[in-house]
């Protein structure tokens, strides 16, 4: 692809994400939204690569949209999807965190089909669970932190489905401010579904082909970059709550050869009976990428963090 023209585009799909982010911040209800920016926009490829993500917003949710988003499709069913839908997903076996962080998305159509999707997590104020908020330590199972939704459509052909609304109200401590993010999520949506269909270039697949391996080139110069060789770094954690008391030994080892890093996680603890636990792709993939792009990614202005955490061997 031309230069300019592979930087036009890529400028003018996150100015979509900034302007949802805009949005979101001044419609959301609740303060974890409005205030301490809880929630990511992020634009996905028709086959779940993250292309595009919202800028002002939470960085640990680099990792946490594609899994979950893949999951919701695969159970509606990609075939069933029409313009105008929009799903809900916080099924916490995918996404790695806990409960209250839920995704709306909606799929993004061109001639061909479903060229992608555009997702929105927030931290919605409450799902139900033991207590308010949803965040108990007293709790022993996911289960106890709320209620789980995997792929409903709460919008079809962009009207809102009442008893699946209903359903979700029903379901949490907090129905007008959660009511309130819901339809902040959907607006983001809606907004998104406009903003292709007005804009959108005839060759997009071709741009963001393009731009994923343009992309993926820069991450590969960053890591030749790197001498080779095997670091490894160890932590303990003392934690008790409710009863229950673990020594945790969090250890990590990272492997550096060529343009490749490989990041052996298997010195982590095994899974406790408390909410602190994390999944793959929320938890593990995406603290690894966070991590990448803070330590490598010059343009972010903090490169060089975590060396002095680093110990050769």
């Amino acid at each position: 692809a031309d230069a300019l023209e592979l930087e036009v585009f890529r400028y003018s799909v996150m100015s979509i994400c900034d302007e949802i982010e805009i949005n979101i911040t001044r419609t959301a209800y609740s303060y974890l939204i409005r205030e301490t920016k809880d929630y990511v926009v992020g634009f996905l490829t028709a086959d779940f690569r993250l292309f595009a993500q919202s800028g002002g917003s939470i960085p640990i949710f680099v990792g946490g949209l594609s899994e979950p988003v893949r999951d919701a499709v695969e159970t509606i069913g990609a075939e069933r999807l029409q313009v105008g839908d929009v799903f809900v997903s916080n099924f916490t076996d995918v996404s790695g965190q806990h409960a209250n962080n839920v995704i709306v998305a909606t799929p993004i159509f061109d001639d061909a089909g479903i060229l992608g999707y555009l997702a929105i997590k927030s931290h919605w104020a409450d799902v139900g669970g033991l207590k308010p908020g949803g965040q108990s330590y007293a709790s022993r199972s996911v289960f106890h932190e709320g209620t789980r939704y995997r792929g409903m459509r709460v919008m079809e052909q962009a009207e809102v489905v009442p008893e699946v609304l209903a359903t979700i109200q029903a379901n949490t401590w907090q129905p007008e401010t959660v009511t309130g993010d819901l339809m902040a999520q959907l607006a983001g949506c809606m907004l998104a579904s406009r903003r292709w269909r007005r804009w959108a270039p005839e060759e997009t697949r071709r741009l963001i082909d393009a731009s994923l391996e343009a992309s993926a080139e820069a991450a590969r110069k960053l890591v030749r970059a790197l001498p080779d060789g095997e670091y490894a770094s160890q932590i303990e954690w003392l934690y008790e709550e409710g009863g229950l008391a673990y020594d945790l030994k969090l250890a990590l080892t990272m492997r550096i050869a060529g343009d490749r890093i490989v990041v052996d996680l298997s010195g982590l603890p095994p899974q406790v009976d408390l909410p602190i636990n994390s999944g793959m792709y929320g938890g593990a993939v995406s603290a690894m990428r966070l991590a990448f792009k803070l330590v490598l990614e010059t343009d972010s202005g903090v490169h060089g963090w975590g060396e002095a955490t680093l110990e050769g061997k």
